[in-house]
């Protein structure tokens, strides 16, 4: 009897009545594209006849990932996040489909439990695989000691963006840096993407705005602000956004936090056999943005002030703010050095 696979289950007749009941039915045409890469916001497809299949392109050819049929759904984490879609999404044969926005798939989760269920670890699951089976998304081209780089790099990583980093002095470095600047690259790092010049040194922020990271602030008051997206930080907002709470992550540089840089976490509640920290992060993220709780990254808090109201602004470093009701600062440690002589003689 073969297994299902947890990173395309199927939905049962119930499961597929209710996504029915929460969005819009569509017959979709063969050789029909759903969604394009890049395109966001992005919505998820149920399909209930038919056959759409998922394809990739960043290699330079195009790569079949994954062919959804009846029962199952498209989509990964990125999804949830409000990110571009990494793939493109296509119609093999005539089929109909149920059409669903995130705010829709939200409420799917709550009228049929069974559905979230299955596919919060089907997203988790389907970003690992689309990058075992060769996505290479972004191209990070820089010096392999150059702080610059290995900044973007880390931003990417602690992000969830798929990228593929390469030494500007390596055979292959040189090659993809001369096609896409035949008189010389000016400068270093350089983003690049689908053989296309994305931007040179980049700054997170442009890094947010290159990858879809950084998303639009909301505009009305939050009920909760949290300033740090390390573990605190996220188990706070998980909380907060579970109850109905407005809530809002404030990070510089992504989620994970100190423990998102360690490779095992022996010491953590709940999981006794041991989780990397990269897991415990994206696993604390995805629940969050199932419950609905936006990210503010990479944003930098500059100051928290009480208003005449008894609320709070918070402004960020770009001139942007936003108001709350609560600010819950979860920024964890920063390790400086004592100005003692001679140290270093003793460390």
């Amino acid at each position: 009897m073969a297994t299902a696979d947890p990173a395309f289950p199927t939905l049962d007749e119930a499961e597929l009545d209710a996504a029915r009941s929460c969005g819009g039915a569509e017959d979709v045409k063969c050789g029909r594209l759903l969604f394009g890469t890049g395109d966001s916001p992005l919505d998820c497809f149920v399909v209930i006849s038919g056959e759409i299949a998922i394809l990739d392109r960043s290699g330079g050819s195009e790569r079949e990932l994954a062919v959804h049929r009846a029962g199952s759904f498209t989509g990964d984490i990125g999804m949830l996040a409000g990110r571009p879609a990494l793939a493109e999404a296509r119609a093999v044969v005539d089929s109909k489909v149920v059409r669903l926005d995130i705010g829709q798939i939200r409420r799917l989760w709550l009228v049929q439990p069974s559905v979230g269920e299955k596919w919060v670890p089907a997203l988790l699951l389907r970003r690992r695989l689309l990058l075992e089976r060769g996505h290479e998304g972004f191209h990070v081209l820089g010096r392999k000691d150059d702080p610059a780089t290995l900044a973007a790099c880390e931003f990417l990583f602690r992000n969830g963006v798929p990228h593929l980093r390469r030494d500007a002095s390596s055979d292959e470095g040189r090659e993809e840096l001369t096609a896409l600047f035949p008189g010389g690259a000016p400068g270093l790092p350089v983003l690049a993407r689908n053989s296309v010049h994305l931007a040179t040194a980049p700054s997170l922020a442009d890094l947010g705005k290159l990858t879809g990271v950084l998303q639009p602030l909301p505009r009305d008051r939050q009920d909760v602000v949290v300033v740090g997206a390390g573990p605190a930080g996220l188990g706070a907002a998980v909380y907060a956004a579970s109850e109905g709470l407005g809530t809002l992550v404030v990070d510089p540089l992504g989620p994970g936090g100190q423990a998102g840089g360690s490779s095992r976490i022996e010491n953590y509640t709940g999981f006794p056999e041991g989780i990397s920290g990269r897991d415990l992060a994206l696993r604390g993220y995805v629940q969050a943005l199932k419950f609905g709780a936006h990210f503010a990254v990479p944003r930098s808090v500059k100051f928290v002030r009480r208003s005449a109201d008894s609320s709070y602004e918070v402004g960020f470093a770009d001139g942007e703010g936003v108001r709350a009701r609560a600010v819950i600062v979860a920024t964890g440690v920063s390790y400086r050095q004592l100005p003692v002589p001679r140290l270093s003689d003793y460390a």
